[in-house]
């Protein structure tokens, strides 16, 4: 992915195909693992300030990643993104912002190391409705877009909506690109990482996010 999938303008698109997932019904695109767990009291980002507290900060990614800084992007600039990654209109898209992780790796071959990216973009809805719909937008995109052979994976994040795959190339079985949209309430989240060690360390890294998004929307400092 970090070689064929170049940044979204909105760091939402952090790809070619860019961003999506899909959702519980029949509508959910092919070969994604999608559920979903109810809106009772749905969290919502509310404003700039929390987008950016909700993105992985610098002192808290896990041990081996390191952290960019955030970057945030206006409504106009986000709009316009999400508009093209989702096909539809983007409606009650407040704010966007998105941040890379890098962290090095042992090479498969057992030569040296390899540098592994972890790319999250945030998009905050006003509404868990108005989030639903995007989600299921880009969503159904994504696995069309895909360059190499795709699997579905089912990380246990604890988001209200979750389709997420991995790739495989050159005949290997083992994945080296995992991609996922999640929604939590009235935000979606686009994660795409390449060269992890495995599903588990790709759950790890969404499960961050999530957790993160919650407990901004929450009132709380997602770094204690």
């Amino acid at each position: 992915m970090s070689g064929r999938l170049p940044a979204i303008v909105l760091g939402v698109t952090l790809m070619t195909g860019l961003t999506a997932c899909g959702d519980e019904g029949d509508d959910a695109a092919p070969g994604w693992a999608a559920g979903a767990r109810g809106k009772a009291g749905a969290p919502v980002l509310d404003g700039a300030e929390q987008v950016a507290q909700a993105l992985p900060s610098k002192v808290g990614v896990p041990e081996g990643w390191s952290a960019y800084t955030p970057r945030l992007l206006d409504g106009s600039e986000s709009a316009a993104a999400c508009q093209e990654e989702a096909g539809t209109v983007c409606a009650g898209l407040h704010t966007a912002g998105r941040v890379k992780l890098v962290g090095e790796r042992p090479d498969p071959d057992g030569e040296g190391t390899e540098t592994a990216f972890a790319r999250f973009a945030v998009l905050a809805f006003d509404t868990p409705e108005n989030a639903a719909v995007a989600h299921k937008m880009i969503a159904a995109a994504l696995p069309r877009n895909a360059e190499d052979p795709v699997k579905p994976v089912k990380p246990d994040v604890g988001a209200d909506e979750t389709a997420a795959f991995a790739e495989t190339k050159d005949g290997r079985s083992a994945p080296w690109a995992w991609e996922a949209v999640l929604r939590v309430g009235g935000t979606v989240v686009r994660i795409e990482c390449t060269n992890l060690a495995g599903d588990a360390e790709f759950e790890k890294l969404a499960k961050l996010q999530v957790e993160r998004v919650r407990k901004v929307a929450a009132g709380e400092h997602p770094d204690a």
